[in-house]
């Protein structure tokens, strides 16, 4: 039974090997998702060795963008071009989200996401590190390594982490991402960089609101909306740009 998974999960890395030499055609949404049914929604340790390679695929094909979104699949999912019809036509907002990442997995691609010499960095990660059962105390070093690393060069925006819905997440769960966010806050005003209370504004009372996601954890139409709204105003990148930039939302 023990081969029999083995084989199973190494034929599913192989074919991740294969999708990632066409990432040329098949994009990294598509590949996450890809990556979750073979490896199991990000439970396993070689989900988190897939995220890597996945993130490896994002640097093949790196250009200059103005915003880079870096995350989970919450960020991943998101249409952040779409999102922001009205920002110049030049701007380019390049999506380094993956499915299943944690803040753990986020030091291993640093340099990719450095690559793209963003002007503005936003960044939320961590719930799957909590799910995972990590401490807050882990979770925050890694992600204040992180943090030290991305922000040379870009003004870099810390977002709250979002919690899941009441009746997909325990109450340890709930607790430690609020717990979490404390540490975040701090960590964002020792090294001088951007906080954005995401989770205060779409989850005031510490849990998500159903009417806000189709499965509990992940957020739908309304969702990215009130996502959309809450990151707007920080979503100047330049001086000579601003006058430029509506405020039109979605």
């Amino acid at each position: 039974m023990r081969r029999r998974s083995a084989l199973m999960l190494g034929g599913g890395l192989f074919v991740i090997g294969l999708l990632l030499g066409s990432a040329r055609t098949l994009p990294t949404a598509q590949l996450g998702r890809i990556k979750d049914q073979l490896t199991g929604n990000g439970q396993s340790a070689a989900v988190g060795q897939s995220a890597v390679l996945l993130g490896a695929a994002d640097g093949a094909f790196t250009r200059k963008a103005e915003i880079v979104m870096v995350g989970d699949s919450l960020t991943q999912f998101g249409r952040w071009n779409e999102a922001f019809p009205n920002l110049p036509a030049a701007t380019n907002i390049a999506n380094r989200g993956i499915a299943g990442d944690t803040a753990a997995g986020l030091l291993h691609r640093i340099h990719i996401i450095r690559a793209v010499r963003a002007e503005r960095t936003f960044l939320m990660i961590g719930i799957n590190d909590i799910v995972a059962g990590r401490d807050v105390a882990a979770i925050a070093k890694d992600y204040e390594t992180a943090v030290i690393a991305l922000k040379p060069g870009t003004r870099l925006f810390i977002q709250s982490t979002l919690p899941c819905a009441s009746f997909r997440c325990d109450r340890w769960t709930l607790n430690t991402v609020a717990k979490l966010n404390v540490r975040l806050k701090k960590i964002a005003a020792k090294h001088g960089v951007d906080f954005i209370d995401v989770a205060g504004q779409l989850a005031p009372d510490g849990v998500l609101p159903e009417g806000l996601s189709a499965d509990g954890a992940h957020l739908n139409a309304e969702g990215y909306r009130q996502w959309q709204a809450a990151l707007a105003p920080h979503f100047f990148f330049s001086t000579k740009n601003t006058a430029q930039i509506s405020s039109k939302r979605l």
